[in-house]
């Protein structure tokens, strides 16, 4: 499996300032938080009732995803992500969703800083600025 390459500069996003990090060559189901442009079908899909146009752009920056997937224990598929967009964030907070099996268990607000979003290593919970978002059972 290749490796992904971190980027040394900071992306604005909509306003937001993001870390950026290089398009992953393959799938990485390991909880790593990963950037993927919302035209990536995964992703808008997830987004497709946000997004109006996936390649539209706000403030000079087209919006982005910030996807972390992991199969559980269980055999349960989990997949997080955040939707940086300055049409869909506010001043400090932007969406994210976590969904199980394909279906969105979680809709809520987590902070705009993407450097702070981490996955359990059992997908029980997500963080993001400290504040942890339990991965719903059912």
């Amino acid at each position: 499996m290749k490796t992904l390459r971190p980027i040394l500069a900071l992306a604005a996003v909509g306003g937001l300032q993001a870390a950026a990090f290089a398009a992953p060559t393959s799938a990485v189901p390991d909880g790593r938080f990963l950037e993927r442009p919302a035209t990536d079908p995964a992703v808008a899909a997830q987004w497709k009732d946000v997004l109006v146009d996936p390649e539209d752009t706000y403030a000079g920056s087209p919006p982005v995803a910030f996807v972390a997937e992991k199969t559980d224990a269980k055999g349960r598929r989990i997949v997080a992500t955040v939707l940086l967009s300055g049409t869909s964030c506010n001043v400090n907070r932007c969406n994210m969703r976590i969904l199980v099996n394909g279906r969105i268990k979680l809709d809520t607000m987590v902070c705009s800083n993407v450097t702070t979003l981490a996955m359990a290593p059992d997908g029980s919970w997500i963080s993001a600025c400290g504040e942890r978002f339990a991965v719903p059972r059912r």
